[in-house]
């Protein structure tokens, strides 16, 4: 009898642990769902090119009917920023890099 006790309770253990892996691995994938990626637009041209980024800003309003500043100072819905050739912006907390 004690050794069927402690089959059950080592059951137990075992099944109790595993649905505890399950769960967390679960969690896990709808969090991974739900985080923002970043997307990349990328413009295949034949030389480089270097984006002003007030112009940035105006053409991504635009195209978003949205208020992302004006390019010196972030509005409302976002914002865009150039350093060289890494130019981001940024509209809803979702970040967009633009090549």
């Amino acid at each position: 009898m004690p050794h069927t006790v402690q089959l059950i309770i080592w059951i137990t253990l075992v099944a109790t642990a595993a649905a505890a892996g399950v769960a967390v691995w679960l969690y896990w994938r709808r969090r991974r769902r739900r985080a923002g990626r970043m997307i990349s637009l990328v413009a295949l041209l034949r030389e480089p090119v270097t984006f002003d980024q007030v112009v940035l800003a105006k053409m991504a309003s635009r195209a978003w009917n949205a208020d992302l500043g004006d390019g010196t100072a972030e509005g409302p819905d976002g914002f865009a920023v150039c350093a060289g050739f890494i130019n981001t912006i940024v509209h809803h907390n979702r970040a967009y890099l633009v090549n």
